[in-house]
């Protein structure tokens, strides 16, 4: 009978939350006018991108949920990634993999690891998603970008 009352309890929650929001995460949430600063201030600082790779599409209206890739800038001029305010350049990309981040017995997490010669920042982690498939597709597009000109 307990397990019957935690049921209905948690369903009847789930029921008052706004569709598409998590349960006492709606106040975290930036709106659309802060997103679309967000992208102003990316596109005034670095311009238009030469390719917009979307890494999560439940994100994929947020600065988190795309990389930017810039043919031109950074290191010898050979181009940059940016992701989450990171600026990665390309020639300084010496691996594109990905793994799944899960610990077991939970839901799959992959994520696509950039390691680089960056003393700051040696390995990237980019979040993208439960499906194997779209995060094939996600490094394949990255790995374009970055050796796009090589």
């Amino acid at each position: 009978m307990d397990t019957k009352k935690s049921i209905l309890s948690a369903v009847s929650a789930l029921s008052m939350a706004p569709v598409g929001e998590a349960i006492g995460e709606g106040k975290d949430r930036p709106s659309s006018e802060e997103m679309e600063g967000a992208w102003k201030e990316v596109v005034e600082q670095y311009g238009e991108p030469d390719e917009v790779i979307v890494v999560d599409a439940t994100r994929g209206g947020e600065t988190e949920g795309v990389v930017l890739a810039y043919d031109l800038g950074g290191q010898d001029n050979g181009g940059f990634l940016l992701y989450e305010g990171l600026v990665i350049d390309k020639r300084s990309v010496e691996s594109v993999t990905f793994n799944n981040a899960a610990i077991p017995y939970v839901e799959n997490a992959y994520q696509i690891i950039l390691t680089t010669t960056s003393d700051s920042h040696p390995q990237v982690f980019i979040p993208v998603g439960r499906d194997v498939h779209w995060t094939r597709e996600v490094l394949a597009q990255i790995e374009r970008c970055i050796y796009k000109n090589s």
